[in-house]
């Protein structure tokens, strides 16, 4: 009993882990719905980063919402790293001008994540490791809100360090919302309701956003207000 019992709980967290590249696409697809104005701020390293910003990108293309006034992605790359970050969209030409923009965040990947955590808003976590767990440390201590998919594993599952208070709901948002951003994206109803609770849950940590006493050397995560009432 023992045995079988191990095997499901392993089959049912690769399922989990084979679901992660889809909730990816659904993330960002969400978020481009959701907002008519956001500007998304990431290091744009491959897998979940980049997955994201893809969707991201096409889905606010498809929209007419990409624009820098619109829909947007800022990338923060080390200065010192050639070929930092590869091309998002096989033809990045047809993206408006200020819709996607890079910006040289220190020498190393480590100083560009740091730069990352130090400007966000809001910070999402979706599975990771260490950079990923040290990121969100260094934003939750900035009093940023941190929201991690804990059912993609890893950093945003607790792994890898990750602040022990981050494993729980924050007083601001609502049960059924953690608890739709915790579910293991195993099917693709469940990945779509994680991916509109991270959009609304996006929306409801920017209605707690306190005036900046420091403006920042390049642009928040998530820089706009929720646009609910624009959409």
């Amino acid at each position: 009993a023992a045995a079988a019992a191990a095997a499901a709980t392993a089959a049912a967290a690769a399922a989990a882990a084979a679901g992660v590249p889809a909730l990816c696409e659904v993330v960002g697809k969400a978020l481009a719905q959701r907002f008519a104005e956001l500007e998304v701020l990431t290091n744009g390293q491959e897998a979940v980063q980049r997955t994201v910003l893809t969707s991201f990108l096409r889905e606010a293309l498809a929209l007419g919402r990409a624009g820098p006034a619109g829909l947007r992605v800022r990338l923060l790359v080390p200065g010192d790293v050639p070929e930092a970050v590869a091309p998002l969209l096989d033809d990045e030409a047809e993206l408006v001008e200020g819709t996607l923009m890079k910006t040289v965040a220190g020498s190393t990947h480590a100083e560009a994540r740091a730069a990352l955590a130090d400007a966000a808003d809001v910070c999402l976590i979706i599975s990771g490791g260490p950079g990923s767990s040290s990121a969100a440390l260094r934003a939750l201590r900035r009093g940023r809100a941190v929201l991690p998919l804990q059912g993609s594993g890893g950093a945003a599952a607790g792994r890898f360090w990750l602040p022990a208070e981050l494993r729980v709901a924050p007083p601001w948002l609502g049960s059924s919302l953690w608890s739709s951003l915790s579910s293991p994206p195993s099917t693709a109803a469940a990945r779509t309701s994680t991916a509109t609770a991270a959009a609304e849950a996006i929306a409801l940590a920017f209605l707690r956003l306190q005036p900046r006493t420091v403006e920042p050397l390049v642009p928040p995560l998530f820089s706009s207000r929720p646009a609910a009432s624009r959409l």
